[in-house]
């Protein structure tokens, strides 16, 4: 990490980062920085953030992240608004951490949720056509951006119904605004940066753990040997700290055919935003489905 090039004050950071892990998410925050920079004091008494301060490429970045043990959209508006209070030159905000992806929706399934293969290869080529979109292979390891549509909002704020178990889930009417034109210009080029060339984050991934050795075991891509994605009617052993006993029975994994390689794919599209975390994988298939939803989380919408 190089050292700053000179004296900055809070007018000179124009990129918002905020995040809601401190031991993962901000981790990974402040090991993308290519420049960090000395603290500032608050401006605003009643700003009770902690901020890291630094560069990315040619962009001055606060990164601030929420309180330990205390996440969700509550938290997340107030630390954003805090944010706004000291930096008040920031012209946008990024919320920016892990998600859990939905691995399909759309109409089409693949053959282990529904669908068998001489039935898809039956199909029209055109209605193949028309429901390419609708179906995202996401893994363990992928990225996935925000983003609307003319069909579907970028986030959308939902909350679970009376009873998990009855999978019921309500639309809570809070949607996202679309983020500044320079945000969607931004993306525009990225997208077709990356159709062209690819992206750089396996490269980017290397840099980081070439600089801290220590965040190798814990920090890169997992790759697919730990991607394991169970049946959505699997009902997984109560009281387990992880899915070890799980994985004994390969009946109770959908089989996915292997990628060429372990690079991250990038997903654009609709994140769902609730203060619960999304554990049913029954729900989390029918919401994605219905409503285009392609990750969910808990900070977003806040």
């Amino acid at each position: 990490m190089h050292e700053p090039r000179g004296t900055f004050t809070h007018g000179d950071y124009t990129v918002g980062w905020i995040c809601a892990l401190p031991e993962s998410e901000l981790v990974a925050a402040m090991a993308m920085l290519d420049e960090k920079h000395p603290v500032l004091p608050t401006i605003d008494p009643h700003d009770s953030n902690s901020y890291v301060l630094g560069r990315i490429g040619d962009h001055n970045v606060v990164i601030a992240c929420l309180p330990a043990e205390t996440t969700g959209r509550v938290s997340a508006a107030t630390v954003a608004k805090d944010m706004i209070r000291s930096f008040s030159a920031v012209r946008f905000g990024l919320m920016v951490g892990i998600g859990g992806g939905a691995p399909y929706y759309g109409p089409r399934r693949n053959n282990d949720l529904g669908t068998n293969k001489e039935e898809e290869d039956s199909e029209d080529t055109e209605e193949s056509d028309d429901n390419q979109e609708d179906l995202r292979d996401i893994r363990l390891g992928d990225v996935v951006i925000s983003l609307h549509s003319k069909s579907s909002d970028a986030v959308v704020q939902y909350d679970f119904g009376k009873s998990l178990q009855e999978r019921e889930f309500i639309l809570s009417g809070g949607k996202l605004n679309k983020p500044p034109s320079i945000v969607l210009s931004a993306v525009a080029h990225l997208k077709a940066q990356h159709e062209m060339e690819g992206h750089q984050i396996l490269k980017t991934l290397s840099t980081i753990m070439s600089n801290y050795p220590a965040l190798a075991t814990k920090f890169q891509h997992p790759g697919s040997r730990k991607d394991y994605l169970f049946k959505p009617g699997y009902l997984h052993e109560a009281g387990k700290k992880t899915c070890k006993s799980c994985r004994s029975l390969e009946s109770n994994f959908v089989k996915r055919d292997n990628r060429p390689d372990d690079s991250p794919r990038l997903h654009y599209g609709t994140i769902g935003s609730a203060d619960q975390v999304m554990k049913d994988a029954l729900l989390r298939d029918k919401w994605a489905s219905e409503e285009s939803i392609i990750c969910f989380e808990m900070e977003a919408a806040g």
